[in-house]
């Protein structure tokens, strides 16, 4: 985690939420109503920014992070709301 380099976006928040939740480029894409084109490379900003060789270790470290959260039950994602104030 000494590898974080910069802060997300509020973008690359959303996007690393729905990673997290297993979705594809194209369906992240269609979700927030932007290209496929946009999403890879917030996935790219996402792994550089974070440090992170993949899709699953990014998500794990915006987990631990605070980017976003697993419910008790590990039944649903959320954005930690505090993190949106950015």
């Amino acid at each position: 985690m000494d590898k974080v380099l910069q802060r997300l976006t509020k973008r690359e928040i959303e996007v690393v939420y729905f990673i997290a939740q297993n979705k594809s480029n194209t369906e992240i894409a269609k979700l927030l109503c932007i290209s496929i084109h946009t999403v890879k490379a917030h996935v790219c900003s996402i792994l550089y920014k974070l440090g992170a060789l993949g899709r699953t270790q990014a998500a794990i470290i915006a987990l631990k992070l605070g980017y976003i959260s697993i419910s008790d039950d590990f039944k649903e994602i959320n954005i930690s709301k505090d993190i949106l104030n950015i």
